[in-house]
């Protein structure tokens, strides 16, 4: 019995809190708030367009602080087979889509709702398959899951979620596909299959989705059997006909005209040109670079629509500031981000000035005053050249019978002496 007695305490909620690093009172609480404290908000990929449901505990809650320690403790250190590569250090979609890129045929599946359709029973099932013990699978499962169903933004959430589809893959499908020749690719939702034998390739697909509806999920549509790499294939977003990866033609059309929509709102008079923050240019820039990764000569366009962008956006500033400066107090001229904006330029602009009238830098260290036309004004201060001797002047050396400014004693500045004395 008493090794009975000593399996109990290494299976007990003590001896599991212990190698996760956290209290039993914690994981108490933390069990208490994986019912209700979640946060859920949808929020829509900037590159697919695809609108996704986030839901995952408060970084401040005792629950996140939990499940970051079971993410490290446990889904972290279980060892995976090479073909999953979604969630994993130094793994991208660009390097994944280059193993399979210039295959000869390809075929795909994408899972529909991946992370909801994984149920409790899913993850303890996948935990105790991977070697954890079949009381703290179930534990931990509870712990990771919200309603019955795993959240989607979660710290323990991508790790789960392959830990799932790998026993999926090392059970029912890597075994059927490689007697094949078929080689086999995971990230994330979306599975791939490359080989030489269209045929092979598609009894692997067909194999695939019956074991993942089987496990309870359902595959989209927009999975293909079977592609030849001439058919404008894709995967995770690469088309994977050549030899290497390439950025699809349609994205790169509609990042193209997305472009020169922006730029037209600057350059045709008349739209309503839009106003570009910095990090709208520096996510701009980062999609440009996202294509440069894949294809180096389709960005020598988007580069330089980008550059023109980035210059009409300086002029649409500055014309803005321009008109803020000569109508400061007008209502409703712009919003705070300009009023702001505003501001700093005034402050630059006032700077420049000051350096340039107070700075000693350009001046002599003994000041010229000397007069050339003899007019009494110093030269460095003289903005008339050639005022005749007599004639009375001010500090700066222009006639005081100059009275529209413009370095000229003519008839325009007779009529404004006139009007001075009898009125208009």
């Amino acid at each position: 019995m008493p090794p009975v007695t000593d399996r109990r305490q290494r299976l007990s909620l003590d001896w599991l809190c212990s190698r996760l690093g956290v209290t039993s009172d914690q994981w108490r609480q933390a069990v208490a708030e994986s019912r209700f404290n979640y946060c859920q908000y949808p929020i829509r990929d900037p590159r697919s367009g695809k609108l996704r449901e986030l839901c995952h505990p408060p970084k401040d809650s005792i629950l996140f602080a939990v499940q970051k320690a079971i993410q490290r403790r446990l889904p972290e250190p279980i060892p995976l087979v090479d073909e999953v590569r979604g969630y994993r250090k130094g793994q991208h979609n660009i390097g994944v889509c280059s193993a399979i890129a210039g295959a000869l045929y390809q075929g795909t599946i994408d899972i529909s709702k991946f992370h909801p359709c994984i149920t409790t029973g899913h993850a303890a099932e996948a935990l105790a398959k991977h070697g954890v013990p079949p009381a703290w699978a179930r534990r931990v499962s509870r712990m990771v899951t919200f309603h019955n169903s795993l959240p989607q933004g979660a710290p323990t959430s991508n790790h789960i979620a392959n830990i799932v589809v790998d026993g999926i893959l090392r059970r029912a499908i890597l075994p059927f596909a490689r007697t094949r020749g078929v080689a086999v690719l995971n990230y994330d939702d979306d599975i791939a299959f490359a080989g030489a034998d269209p045929r092979a390739v598609k009894e692997c697909v067909e194999h695939a989705t019956r074991a993942f509806e089987k496990a309870g999920f359902r595959t989209n549509e927009k999975g293909r059997a079977c592609e030849h790499r001439g058919d404008r294939r894709l995967f995770i977003g690469c088309a994977t006909g050549r030899s290497s990866p390439d950025y699809p033609r349609s994205k790169y059309r509609t990042l193209r005209d997305e472009l020169r929509s922006v730029l037209h709102g600057f350059l045709v008079p008349g739209t309503c040109a839009p106003r570009l923050s910095d990090r709208q240019l520096r996510s701009l820039k980062h999609r440009i670079g996202y294509v440069a990764r894949m294809n180096r000569s389709k960005t020598r366009r988007l580069m330089d629509l980008f550059y023109r962008i980035c210059a009409a956006n300086r002029r649409f500033f500055a014309e803005t500031y321009r008109t803020l400066a000569a109508h400061p107090h007008s209502p409703g001229s712009a919003g705070p981000s300009i009023a702001h904006a505003e501001g700093a330029e005034r402050r630059r602009v006032k700077s420049v000035v000051r350096s340039r009238l107070f700075s000693t830098a350009r001046l002599p260290t003994v000041l010229n005053v000397a007069r050339i036309d003899g007019d009494g004004a110093p030269n460095v201060l003289d903005v008339c050249d050639g005022t005749p001797q007599g004639i009375p002047v001010d500090n700066q050396g222009r006639p005081r019978a100059d009275l529209n400014l413009d370095r000229k004693v003519d008839l325009r500045d007779y009529a404004i002496f006139q009007n001075s004395m009898i009125g208009p």
